[in-house]
């Protein structure tokens, strides 16, 4: 299951984007699962895409981050411990099919502000020029333009 996802905060409006993707292979070296998650460059409402058989879900958080709420867990040895957390996977629902699959991304309307054609994946956002592997990278906010700072990476093995 190679793939990964990187997140970036904003510093001026302060919007939070996790971009990126994953694949699930079976025995066969098939791919058999594909996952994109994007954010919609109108409003910056993160939205994940699943295709498997041949249908495409649609799952979204409910806006845009620019926010953590702080969750309490337990540690190991039991303790209370707080921590800030940007969204949880139960945040995520369910928004229904998308026609055309991940392939028909830009037929994709925001399921917050309703806006077609500006899903942003992780290659656009960080080569907007196209897809050149330069050192020069435009990592630019969506919606002020404000520069960002990447401030997780997750890698899926």
């Amino acid at each position: 299951m190679p793939g990964g996802w990187q997140t970036y905060r904003c510093d001026v409006c302060p919007l939070l984007i996790e971009l990126g993707g994953s694949e699930i292979w079976d025995e066969r070296c098939v791919a058999i699962e594909e996952q994109i998650q994007v954010a919609c460059a109108g409003c910056g409402t993160l939205h994940r895409l699943t295709e498997r058989d041949g249908i495409c879900r649609v799952t979204a958080l409910a806006g845009p981050i620019k926010t953590p709420r702080t969750v309490t867990l337990i540690d190991i040895a039991g303790e209370p411990v707080e921590q800030e957390e940007w969204f949880a996977e139960a945040d995520w629902q369910p928004r229904g099919e998308h026609a055309g699959g991940i392939g028909a991304l830009a037929q994709l309307a925001c399921t917050h502000c309703a806006q077609i054609g500006k899903m942003l994946t992780y290659d656009v956002f960080r080569y907007p020029g196209g897809n050149s592997r330069s050192p020069e990278r435009l990592e630019k906010c969506p919606l002020c333009h404000g520069p960002t700072e990447c401030i997780a990476v997750s890698d899926a093995v």
